[in-house]
């Protein structure tokens, strides 16, 4: 694509050429008719100096500086210290740091996922000195963050409210994904004068790795079953809930943190018929069970029928 303005000045001087070429042909010719071609290089100007301006004043697609045709250039964030911002990021920093887990030992993870959110939302950093010094000086976990908040909601407006939300939520997921992720997002939520609903909707992009994975069981059938179907009972494990600590994790030494355990299943399904080898068949939700906020996994059946195996 090129920009505009280039056709015109293209095709405006080879037409004020050619008027010019005509008129000097003519006038040296010495013949008794002379020849002014001036609606040519009239109009041919007329285009080159349209095209001209045309160009001149086009700029790239994006973001312009003002009284400027050069793309805006964004400036980099600034590390600055934590006294130096108002009180809304102080207390955002602040939240930030309660969802660091171990806070006298942030992994790497956790103050990337911090300096992230403060560079999109601030325009700012913070040192990873002083956000270890700031997540040991509060020393809680982003549960313990809900009465710092609920003083201070009054301070935030609704734009900083939802950053603070997916920030922690960011933080507390730096690592991997935790099950007590969306109950401690939750509780801030509520502290900030937030109903659940909205809460989850405001991380819910953010959600994708507490979903359950898919199960799959195998199912042999005789040729008979499969040309008939019926019901059948299947037998398999998944993740469930744990019940030492109702699928938050925290460390339990049950489910090792995950939330969940494995369980053996039953589960009694009516086959279809004209069954074949190869054919899949889906169960909604009921495989792996998810993390808190999460969706369930689901459940694949794959058919193998055994032509050879005896009727039932």
């Amino acid at each position: 694509m090129s920009a505009p303005g280039l056709n015109n000045m293209m095709i405006g001087g080879a037409i004020c050429v050619v008027g010019l070429i005509v008129t000097v042909v003519s006038a040296s010719s010495g013949g008794n008719r002379f020849v002014f071609a001036w609606g040519a290089i009239l109009f041919g100007g007329f285009q080159l100096v349209r095209g001209l301006i045309a160009f001149l004043n086009y700029s790239p697609p994006g973001e312009t500086e003002p009284g400027s045709s050069r793309p805006a250039v964004a400036a980099p964030p600034q590390l600055r210290p934590i006294a130096s911002f108002p009180e809304p990021a102080r207390i955002m920093i602040e939240a930030l740091s309660g969802a660091i887990r171990h806070p006298s030992q942030p992994t790497p993870q956790e103050l990337a996922a911090i300096r992230s959110v403060l560079a999109a939302t601030l325009n700012a950093v913070v040192s990873d000195a002083d956000l270890v010094a700031a997540a040991k000086e509060r020393g809680q976990s982003a549960e313990g963050m809900v009465p710092f908040i609920e003083k201070r909601k009054s301070l935030l407006d609704l734009q900083m409210r939802q950053a603070i939300l997916r920030g922690c939520f960011l933080v507390l997921m730096a690592s991997g994904p935790r099950p007590y992720a969306m109950p401690a997002v939750l509780s801030l939520g509520k502290a900030m004068g937030l109903e659940e609903a909205p809460v989850r909707q405001i991380v819910a992009d953010l959600t994708g790795s507490l979903d359950g994975a898919p199960r799959e069981v195998l199912v042999r059938l005789d040729s008979k079953r499969a040309e008939d179907g019926g019901a059948i009972e299947l037998r398999y494990s998944a993740l469930m809930e744990c019940s030492a600590c109702r699928g938050i994790g925290g460390e339990c030494k049950r489910c090792n943190d995950d939330g969940r355990v494995p369980v053996e299943q039953t589960l009694t399904i009516k086959l279809p018929d004209k069954l074949k080898t190869g054919d899949r068949l889906k169960c909604d939700g009921r495989g792996d069970a998810p993390m808190s906020g999460g969706r369930p996994g689901d459940l694949f059946i794959r058919i193998v029928v055994d032509e050879a195996r005896p009727s039932a």
